[in-house]
């Protein structure tokens, strides 16, 4: 059990409080998300979870030939790359609704 409120813990050993990763954060610094992430799971950190060989691998699952390509040829995390976004009136009332649950979200995030 780690001694801290966000990962405390039940009975049954498990985190009553989910660790949330943001993938924004994750891609523009990897090394500071994974680092805290396994402190906070209690998972040995090793620098080899920075990069990886490319290709679908025997424990990818079922889901792996439907990855985008580049994913599947991706061998390390990289900072994602900014484009515009022109969304419809209906997307955009969608996004005007989930915002703030995102937020609360990135802002419980590691």
């Amino acid at each position: 059990m780690l001694g801290n409120d966000r990962n405390s813990t039940n009975s049954g050993g498990r985190n009553e409080k989910p660790l949330i990763i943001d993938a924004s954060k994750l891609r523009s610094d990897p090394e500071r998300v994974l680092t805290k992430f396994c402190l906070l799971a209690d998972i040995e950190w090793d620098k080899d979870m920075l990069q990886w060989s490319s290709g679908i691998k025997d424990y990818d699952g079922i889901w792996a030939s439907h990855w985008y390509p580049s994913v599947v040829n991706s061998t390390s995390f990289k900072p994602e790359e900014h484009r515009e976004l022109i969304l419809s009136d209906n997307e955009k009332r969608i996004v005007e609704k989930a915002m703030p649950i995102y937020e609360e979200l990135l802002s419980k995030s590691i």
